[in-house]
């Protein structure tokens, strides 16, 4: 085999060790003869790093307990045989040479999987197959991580983020991950559903799909890829091998290992690095080194469109056989008279060798293949389709002070799309929003405002309840700087002010003066729905205020919403969670026609982008079976809490000309805050100005405060 072979078959995490040039199997590690043909010698107990790395979090630290030695106790001889074990399988691979301490076939892991036999071993670990032995019939595959590995941190800190991100992951294009946790020698694993059936590698050449059939493929792979971006995920290797199709039905593919994803969220580096990661024939120009590097959602793309073409043409596509080669194919698009003729322009976008000219996210791809099939729906990418150009979303930030209230202005436009969850789930949440109606109580105060009536204003009745005294309280909700603030009516004695600012109790000062100014110096200020958020967002804060729209874009019933656990289910077949989640209606409206909108979240001190289209808006609201009005949108918004007692979520929508500049408000699909420097706020206002932008901003909180 020579060296650019080993290059397209390698796991590209780690390089495997000598005997590993097999065939590869489901898991996308060597396959039958990948381990020696004898059964392994007798070796000196397995002994620890030392310095052990602990269990990574929400993991599961099982066996006994390390000698005072420092060594670890040999493995414990296997479980008695079990009722809902498996008929003994097929011949298969001898298990490898190990260390003793090895899993062995027959072992239980957590308490729940038995092990069947051995799969296979790669660069980064094992793979072998098991049986939960409390549920007759779930087969899964359990993937360790090999000791020799075990006490690299980085590599730890990798696959610890690889189980967090896909534990939380649930779609039915992608395996399910049940399972984190670690052997009684403390190597950590990862259990997954076992897929019987073959690969997209094994079928090349012998699919026959309509054009139907490959759209329905296309549009499945999408939107399960999407699913991970959302959560931050960028697979990095997708390629044939990495696509098992169950039962061999090209209807049900499933995307397998994880194992070099990037989190897109944080720029973390995977466990290559920035470097290559991936199959040489189907990696990004940008994986070969080439754009700066710049690794995201529409890396995957680009992978996916190639693997697509495989299995159009039932045959890899020359894409070079040394990196040189590689990089020089990918200077111009494929070949692409394979694909059916509807998709070929969309494919073309996906298969641009400069990142910035494909689409930027899976859910824009999938608006491509609709609109190839002259139809309008939506991708509908489960909520996780997040990240995006390069800037992941910022979750919410978190206010532990007054529960959050409707704000009322930020960008609003042609929003046709409720955020998206994010931030992972955080995204979701703010994705919610669409639905901006105002109360009957303010609508006297907007057409006393609009029509420059001053009421009594003039006249000198200013009572609290009377409507003089609302156009100044609304006039004044607007002066205090760094602050959202909207005047929420008043009694006799006490006027209501909603919103958020970044030192309440100052905006509180500016409005008492102002009032006891204009000779209504006896009220009382209630501000308790008044959230504080972090002084670093005053410039972009009072800059959207410069914009606020003289109605409501955005609102919800209420200001405050308890959570529970439960898993949001997406109308894709997906969910999201389990987890702790309040469903917030969120309502989007007042958008023109023509108008573009993009949907912000604020939270923990960063403004984090959703969505930066209309069309993105639409997928997320049709995933959480939600509504398209005339003018806006309806739909239930998963808000994450994170505890400890109150979560607080400030949505903000942006409405006008298109396109939003992801320089400016960041990518959503790649889970990054908006960059904001002191130069934003002037940026802000010039896009602002001259795209004829509207804003709006809602604030609400979400609680754990009912027992149990």
């Amino acid at each position: 085999m020579s060296d650019d072979d080993k290059k397209d078959d390698d796991r590209t995490v780690f390089q495997p060790p000598p005997g590993n040039e097999g065939g590869s199997d489901p898991f996308g590690l060597p396959r039958d003869g990948a381990g020696p043909s004898a059964p392994p010698p007798e070796q000196a107990p397995y002994s620890a790093p030392a310095n052990p790395v602990p269990p990574f979090p929400g993991s599961v630290s099982e066996g006994p307990p390390a000698p005072a030695g420092g060594g670890f106790p040999p493995v414990p001889p296997a479980q008695s045989p079990d009722p809902f074990a498996p008929i003994t399988p097929p011949p298969q691979p001898a298990m490898p040479s190990a260390p003793a301490g090895q899993i062995a076939v027959g072992d239980v892991l957590s308490g729940i999987y038995r092990i069947t036999r051995f799969i296979a071993r790669g660069g980064m670990g094992e793979v072998y197959e098991g049986v939960n032995i409390h549920s007759a019939g779930e087969r899964v595959a359990i993937k360790v991580i090999l000791s020799n590995l075990a006490s690299d941190e980085l590599v730890m800190a990798m696959f610890a983020k690889e189980a967090a991100t896909l534990t939380r992951l649930h779609h039915e294009a992608i395996v399910p991950y049940r399972l984190a946790a670690r052997d009684a020698y403390g190597r950590p694993f990862i259990v997954t559903e076992y897929v019987d059936g073959p690969s997209l590698e094994e079928r090349l050449g012998q699919l026959r799909l309509t054009d139907d059939q490959f759209g329905a493929l296309t549009r499945r792979l999408a939107r399960g890829l999407g699913a991970a971006h959302w959560l931050g995920a960028i697979h990095r290797d997708i390629a044939p091998d990495n696509i098992l199709l169950v039962d061999g039905d090209p209807e049900q593919p499933k995307i397998i290992d994880f194992g070099i994803a990037r989190d897109a969220r944080e720029q973390t580096k995977t466990i290559v690095g920035d470097g290559f990661a991936g199959k040489l024939k189907y990696v990004a120009p940008e994986q070969l080194g080439e754009y700066g590097r710049n690794i995201g959602p529409w890396t995957d793309l680009y992978s996916l469109a190639l693997t697509l073409l495989a299995v159009a043409s039932g045959r890899h596509t020359d894409m070079g056989g040394s990196i040189a080669d590689a990089v020089r194919k990918r200077m111009s698009v494929p070949d692409l008279s394979a694909i059916p003729a509807r998709y070929r322009q969309a494919f073309e976008r996906a298969l641009q060798p400069d990142p910035a000219l494909r689409p930027q996210t899976m859910s824009d791809f999938i608006a491509l293949l609709h609109e190839a099939e002259g139809r309008e729906g939506t991708g509908f990418l489960p909520i996780e389709d997040r990240p995006r150009t390069q800037r992941p979303t910022a979750i919410p930030e978190k206010q532990n002070a007054a529960r959050l209230s409707p704000l009322s202005r930020l960008p609003g436009g042609k929003w046709a799309a409720i955020g998206a969850i994010g931030a992972l789930v955080l995204l979701l949440g703010v994705v919610g929003i669409v639905l901006a109606t105002s109360s009957e109580e303010d609508e006297p105060l907007r057409r006393a405002d609009q029509s420059g009536q001053d009421d009594g204003a003039s006249s000198g009745s200013l009572e609290p309840g009377s409507q003089a005294f609302a156009v100044l309280a609304a006039s004044l909700a607007q002066s205090p700087p760094c602050s959202w603030l909207t005047f929420d009516g008043a009694d006799s004695t006490t006027a209501r002010f909603v919103g958020g600012a970044g030192n309440p109790a100052a905006a509180q000062s500016t409005i008492l003066d102002g009032l006891a100014g204009k000779g209504a110096g006896n009220v009382s200020l209630d501000m308790a729905d008044a959230i504080g958020f972090e002084p670093a967002l005053c410039g972009a804060i009072d800059a959207f205020r410069e914009f606020r729209a003289p109605e409501d874009l955005v609102s919800s019933p209420q200001r405050s919403y308890e959570a529970e656990q439960q898993a949001i289910p997406l109308t894709s077949g997906g969910s999201l969670g389990p987890g702790m989640y309040a469903k917030p209606l969120i309502r989007v409206n007042g958008l023109r026609a023509g108008e573009e909108v993009v949907l912000l979240q604020i939270m923990n001190g960063k403004i984090s982008p959703l969505f930066a289209s209309r069309s993105e808006g639409e997928e997320i609201v049709g995933l959480l079976a939600g509504t398209a009005t005339a003018d806006g949108f309806e739909m239930p918004f998963p808000a994450e809490f994170d505890g400890p007692t109150r979560e607080s979520y400030g949505i903000a929508v942006i409405v006008g000309q298109g396109p939003f500049p992801p320089a400016l408000f960041g990518n959503p699909n790649l889970d990054e805050a908006t960059p904001i420097d002191s130069s934003w706020p002037d940026r802000f206002r010039s896009e602002a100005r001259t795209r004829g932008w509207r804003t709006d901003i809602f604030w609400f909180s979400v609680t754990d405060e009912t027992p149990g």
